[in-house]
């Protein structure tokens, strides 16, 4: 089995959030591509194949890998956003990102965005989002990619 343990995905929401802003990370409309520019000299285009996750996965079967680990590819936190609008964001991203281990629950195993105020204040939309196996902390990382291993009939260790 092959794992890709660092790949990304990108909220289209949180992508055209960024347009307009005058300070970093924005994104900038490029003949029909975002780009993200996250810091002086870094510029990420908004592919289609980390926003559409049909598009990824026929780029990870041209790739022979099995199960990919999400997480989000675009830079933000308390730095960038004040503490309450971090938070949400966050919680807006998981919920993305949610929605995508459901679709594809062989697929991907979620590393969702780290909470920046007490975990408690967060709204986890649906109580099990947090607590689920196939979306964990770092961690907690490596027990959901066992789980889905043995799911799929393929020893952990291959």
């Amino acid at each position: 089995m092959r794992i890709d343990i660092h790949t990304h995905f990108q909220c289209l929401d949180f992508v055209k959030h960024l347009q307009g802003r005058s300070t970093l990370p924005k994104s900038v409309l490029d003949g029909g591509t975002y780009i993200i520019q996250c810091a002086p000299g870094l510029n990420v285009p908004a592919l289609s194949k980390i926003i559409d996750m049909e598009k990824k996965q026929r780029d990870m079967e041209d790739m022979k890998i099995d199960v990919a680990v999400l997480s989000h590819g675009i830079p933000f936190g308390p730095d960038v956003f004040n503490g309450r609008e971090a938070d949400e964001w966050a919680a807006r991203i998981n919920d993305d990102l949610a929605r995508i281990l459901d679709c594809y629950p062989d697929k991907f195993v979620g590393l969702g965005q780290h909470w920046f105020r007490k975990l408690s204040a967060i709204d986890c939309r649906g109580g099990s989002l947090c607590q689920g196996a196939r979306f964990q902390g770092l961690s907690n990382l490596f027990q959901p990619l066992q789980q889905v291993t043995r799911l799929r009939g393929f020893h952990s260790g291959s």
